[in-house]
């Protein structure tokens, strides 16, 4: 994902909205199919909802932007 954003803005300083929105449909896609397997490395009882979860929503979220826009 960083290779899509200006070099000069550091990573953590950007949301996760803002960065998804630079990503082409396909990046988009594997990105959500790689936090699915996010939940496994992570320990879930440090977390009130599954880590996926708040990616996922993310995704959806810009997925619906685009449709909106016509940008799908």
């Amino acid at each position: 994902m960083a290779r899509a954003l200006p070099h000069e803005q550091a990573m953590e300083s950007i949301a996760l909205e803002v960065q998804l929105q630079h990503l082409d449909r396909e990046e988009l896609l594997d990105f959500w199919e790689e936090s699915q397997f996010l939940d496994q490395y992570l320990d879930a009882s440090t977390f009130s909802c599954a880590p996926s979860l708040h990616y996922e929503q993310a995704i959806v979220l810009e997925l619906q932007r685009r449709a909106t826009l016509g940008r799908l």
